[in-house]
């Protein structure tokens, strides 16, 4: 696990942020909210016995350098508003599991799938480019928005008042899918070159504005989110993961909900057992992973049933539970299309479900996360490091950009240092 650091260079000529892999010494004394992999594991979570690693292929990080140089001002961009500048409208019936109904515990986490949340703020920015919202900019600005877009939306999802939160990005590298399926993901264009510099600056962002960031090599960000959410949840913790992915409905509970965004608009809803039984009738949640399988993803190029899509597969799932057993009962199968194509399945429908299925078994040393790592808490340097970070940032579009950020990041910082003279 690598540790994101920030030099101590004069910001006012240049600021550099250099990823690379500390010393033991570094992270003994290091007071950056990262993961430890040299600290005792909490004893909040049973630790499994560690036998050998899993058998995926890793790779190691690429050392990246951005450089914060200012630009002129001719080349700032003239808006002074970000596409999530207002608050998020929580969206919920009084019948939906939101907010939570209570309980024995007061603790609840907040997982923010990090890579989702970055394309969703990337898009935001080459819309108000495309439409013409945003005019003038300079070659640097469109990261800087992406950045400033993500790290506004993180903070108003922690307007549900979490006491725990970390963000969750993919590893850099192949993970255990790949060696299942090497076809897995082909095909998809490149990253963006402004995702791949506005995700640099977003990490540190969000190190030092007191936001864990979880990566674990040789999985991906869902199965990372899902195994820390239903270890939260086994430990007593209401979870809510921000995510628009739908992989994350075959672990809803009554304790884990997700968090979705409204399309087009600044508002989130959630989903959790009460809107899934809503919209999904008779089927419990971690039977959608079966209609997963079934259906298949044509983004990540897993290949389902051919002529089955959610309708067809919710009604086989209804009908026969599980995709073991409607492949025992094939020749059963009154649909003439589904039977034809499951009488010429060779294991392909099997093969999706694995690739389809969430990790909730990683072991602590994959995942050496405790729930003390993941406490909201203001940083011990005062935020200096995140407003010199942002400060920076802004050189390359208007500055008034920044400061409504600036506000919502001191603003957290009380609440945070509230909640825990409560708790």
């Amino acid at each position: 696990m690598a540790m994101w650091r920030m030099t101590s260079l004069p910001w006012s000529t240049v600021s550099l942020i250099s990823w690379h892999r500390p010393s033991f010494a570094e992270k003994a004394s290091s007071s950056a909210r990262y993961v430890r992999l040299f600290k005792q594991p909490s004893t909040e979570f049973t630790q499994p016995t560690r036998t050998s690693s899993p058998q995926v292929r890793q790779t190691s990080p690429t050392p990246q350098h951005v450089s914060l140089q200012p630009i002129v001002a001719s080349k700032k961009v003239s808006t002074h508003v970000l596409p999530d500048d207002k608050p998020l409208n929580i969206e919920t019936p009084s019948d939906s599991s939101f907010p939570w109904d209570g309980g024995e515990s007061q603790r609840s986490l907040l997982l923010l799938d990090g890579n989702a949340i970055l394309y969703r703020a990337y898009f935001k920015i080459m819309a108000k480019v495309q439409y013409g919202s945003l005019k003038d900019m300079g070659s640097e600005a469109d990261w800087v928005l992406t950045v400033f877009t993500a790290l506004s939306t993180m903070i108003r999802l922690l307007d549900t008042k979490p006491t725990h939160v970390a963000a969750a990005f993919d590893y850099k590298g192949l993970t255990f899918r790949h060696e299942l399926y090497p076809a897995y993901k082909s095909g998809r264009a490149p990253t963006p070159d402004t995702v791949c510099q506005a995700l640099s600056c977003l990490k540190p962002a969000l190190l030092s504005l007191g936001i864990s960031v979880v990566e674990v090599a040789g999985v991906e960000a869902d199965d990372a989110i899902a195994a820390f959410a239903v270890r939260a949840v086994d430990a007593g913790m209401h979870v809510s993961i921000a995510s628009p992915d739908k992989d994350f409905f075959q672990i809803i509970s009554p304790r884990l909900r997700l968090l979705r965004f409204v399309p087009r608009g600044s508002g989130i809803v959630p989903f959790g057992v009460k809107e899934f039984q809503k919209r999904f009738g008779d089927i419990q949640p971690w039977q959608y992973l079966e209609v997963l399988a079934l259906m298949g993803d044509k983004v990540d190029n897993i290949p389902g049933l051919p002529g089955v899509g959610e309708v067809t597969a919710l009604k086989l799932v209804k009908e026969y539970g599980t995709v073991e057993n409607l492949l025992e009962n094939r020749d059963k199968v009154k649909l003439k299309r589904p039977r034809e194509s499951l009488m010429a399945d060779d294991g392909g429908i099997l093969m999706s479900k694995k690739l389809l299925s969430l990790r909730l078994d990683l072991p602590n040393h994959m995942l050496p996360y405790s729930l003390g790592d993941l406490r909201c808490q203001s940083p011990k340097d005062n935020g200096d490091q995140f407003i010199k970070l942002i400060k920076a940032m802004s050189a390359y579009v208007d500055p008034s950009i920044s400061e409504e950020l600036l506000d919502r990041a001191s603003q957290l910082w009380e609440k945070w240092n509230s909640l825990n003279s409560i708790l």
